[in-house]
């Protein structure tokens, strides 16, 4: 019986120390988000203008794909509000290189390479501390074997270059390397 009753009151304190522990732990991540955003406690609202397609390439709808899926990160990945006007920050910028360049083959490779390549100019402005905004060119690409159309490779090669681009810029405003 006492062996009984020792197991259960070992049990108990393990359950309540286990639960103190988690306690502590979350109670002091505080800001901390696990996305890794770092964004001060006066920023509440945020906008995200629409990315125009100034490159010379494209699909047709390849403006609207990427603001949606930087406005998409935005939200979810965060407690901003998404606004139209007198946001404490936002984002402003244009697709401005659209290109596909066909790569030489190196030794050992047996088939040509084509790479796509996309470049963002993003325009960040943090109203509630200007020091913080900034301007940057973010560039992603994607190789694809040169046997194989680009309109065959270029919906799933666009979304994943699209995807890099919102990690990319997300980092850079949000996470204090």
């Amino acid at each position: 019986m006492t062996r009984y009753l020792f197991n259960i009151l070992k049990t108990r304190n393990k359950n309540i120390f286990l639960f103190l522990l988690l306690t502590i732990v979350l109670s002091s991540c505080g800001a901390y988000s696990f996305t890794g955003a770092s964004i001060p406690p006066n920023i509440k609202t945020i906008r995200i203008s629409s990315f125009p397609n100034q490159s010379t390439g494209g699909p047709g709808n390849l403006s609207q794909v990427f603001s949606e899926q930087f406005r998409n990160k935005i939200i979810r990945e965060t407690n901003l509000s998404l606004v139209n006007q007198n946001a404490d920050i936002e984002f402003n910028g244009a697709i401005t290189n659209y290109s596909v360049q066909g790569l030489s083959p190196t030794a050992g490779q047996t088939t040509a390479l084509n790479r796509l390549s996309v470049s963002v100019r993003v325009e960040y402005v943090d109203f509630q501390n200007e020091k913080n905004s900034w301007n940057q060119n973010f560039t992603r690409y994607a190789d694809f074997d040169s046997s194989q159309s680009l309109s065959d490779v270029e919906e799933n090669l666009v979304s994943e270059i699209n995807q890099q681009l919102v990690d990319d810029i997300f980092n850079r405003a949000f996470a204090n390397w």
